[in-house]
């Protein structure tokens, strides 16, 4: 099937509303994203021309995706709700719905165990001089931490590489019954579009839909972290430009597909380049700041990015190391 972008940009907004709309925020304001790390691991991404993607079972809490798929699993098991869901889909198909919702549960194992993401920020412009202090503290204890700022990619500039950016939605089950609120309404408005698509395409959306709220979705507590995850299902979507290996993370040996920052304008892949994407690098705080400067400024020299001055710069945040 020939996908139609202008028909998947509409239908992520028809059923991943709040996503679709920070999404837009993002590209229309400039918006960029920020990846707090080791000094190590920050010039190893600059370096080899990739960002690692960890399975979210590995990750700090991997109780994630448990939290999410917890309230969808919550929502859905009220007769009301999924009575609700089917009826605003009937008029295309009575099992269209449900059909969807099959979809998802046919694959939760694989999204469960095989879901591989890659964590970033949303970085404001006040934030560009020193980083965000709590950032800093979470995730580059002991170590020397260097943030990596990247503009917001183009949407659907890469699409061959099958990754994609989901903000994280901080949801209690009030909101997630007041997104489903959104989509319900979203389709009774959109009817006589949404009888123009395929409807392997909707089953698609819905799936999506139900993917994304189970590997996006995070307790309200967290949400200073402002996060978004760059996203890749190998086993529902593999890449032949993802790679995958073994390799030793934190003293733990685990899986990780690598994406590559390497354009490949003939198959389809434009914009992703260290070149493309990177806007600033802030050294952390740090006993060696001018040393990592340095070496940072070097690299950046090496790969060919405008102004590496300028675009490497020492967080005047005073945080004990």
């Amino acid at each position: 099937m020939q996908l139609n972008m202008d028909q998947v940009e509409r239908l992520y907004g028809i059923f991943s509303p709040r996503a679709s709309a920070r999404q837009k925020k993002m590209v229309d304001g400039e918006g960029k994203l920020v990846h707090y790390t080791s000094a190590e691991n920050a010039l190893s991404i600059l370096k080899n021309g990739e960002l690692w993607l960890r399975n979210a079972r590995a990750m700090q809490d991997f109780s994630e995706v448990e939290y999410g798929y917890h309230h969808l699993h919550s929502h859905f098991s009220l007769e009301e709700n999924r009575k609700n869901f089917n009826e605003a889909l009937s008029f295309l198909d009575e099992n269209l719905g449900q059909d969807g919702i099959r979809h998802f549960d046919a694959w939760w194992n694989s999204i469960q165990n095989a879901t591989y993401i890659a964590c970033f920020s949303e970085h404001d412009a006040n934030e560009g001089e020193h980083g965000r202090l709590s950032m800093w503290r979470g995730f580059t204890q002991g170590v020397n931490g260097v943030a990596l700022i990247f503009k917001f990619p183009t949407p659907y500039a890469a699409l061959p590489l099958n990754v994609f950016f989901t903000p994280v939605e901080y949801r209690t089950s009030i909101d997630f019954q007041d997104e489903f609120g959104r989509i319900l309404e979203n389709i009774k408005n959109n009817q006589e579009f949404l009888k123009t698509v395929d409807r392997q395409l909707i089953v698609s959306s819905i799936y999506v839909m139900l993917m994304t709220m189970s590997v996006s979705s995070k307790h309200p507590g967290f949400h200073e972290e402002r996060e978004w995850r760059l996203v890749h299902a190998p086993l529902q979507s593999a890449s032949t430009f993802v790679p995958r290996s073994v390799e030793v993370v934190h003293g733990i040996p685990q899986l990780v597909h690598k994406v590559p920052l390497k354009n490949h304008a003939d198959q389809g892949i434009r914009g992703v380049e260290i070149s493309d994407l990177l806007e600033q690098v802030i050294i952390g705080p740090t006993k060696y700041p001018h040393s990592i400067r340095e070496a940072f400024v070097h690299k950046l020299t090496e790969l060919g990015v405008a102004k590496p001055n300028q675009k490497v710069t020492v967080s005047g945040i005073p945080v004990r190391v």
